[in-house]
């Protein structure tokens, strides 16, 4: 499993069952006894069993009740439906190589009319700062919004 998709999940599990009483340190120590026996599952059958076990479980789930959720578990569909993890890749490599050829031709235009001296970088607008770009109001498109939210929730619970 992904440290990215463990993080979403602990996440997902901490918010479903709060403990009002829990320590930082607590916690912690929760989710390093937890990991090793949860460690082999795939994401999407981690996502899975932390789903099901918001839907189901009336406490925070032990490790035994979590790997009860993947048992016979299979994915009946990829985690963004109708695009599988090379396509939407690909896709994005694609926008970032567009983007690229964008501000190469920015930056010939600013040249050839005196406004930026060869050889300077331009300077990056506020929604170009990679803590913004994890940003899903920043983000341009569905695939990478969904992408940009896991990446800063899994952000915010390795703080």
């Amino acid at each position: 499993m992904t440290n990215e998709a463990w993080l979403v999940g602990l996440k997902r599990l901490v918010l479903a069952f709060p403990d009002r009483d829990m320590s930082e340190g607590y916690a912690q120590e929760r989710g390093n006894l937890y990991r090793p026996h949860l460690d082999d599952l795939a994401d999407a059958a981690w996502l899975h069993a932390v789903a099901e076990a918001v839907r189901h479980e009336r406490w925070f789930p032990t490790v035994a009740a979590l790997r009860d959720y993947t048992a016979g578990w299979t994915p009946t569909q990829p985690l963004l439906p109708g695009r599988t993890p090379e396509q939407i890749e690909a896709d994005l490599a694609e926008r970032r190589e567009s983007a690229r050829a964008g501000a190469a031709m920015l930056r010939a235009g600013l040249e050839a009319r005196g406004l930026l001296p060869a050889g300077e970088t331009l300077k990056p607008m506020p929604s170009e700062r990679p803590e913004q770009a994890r940003d899903p109001v920043m983000a341009n498109t569905g695939d990478e919004t969904r992408l940009a939210e896991l990446r800063r929730q899994a952000d915010e619970i390795a703080r």
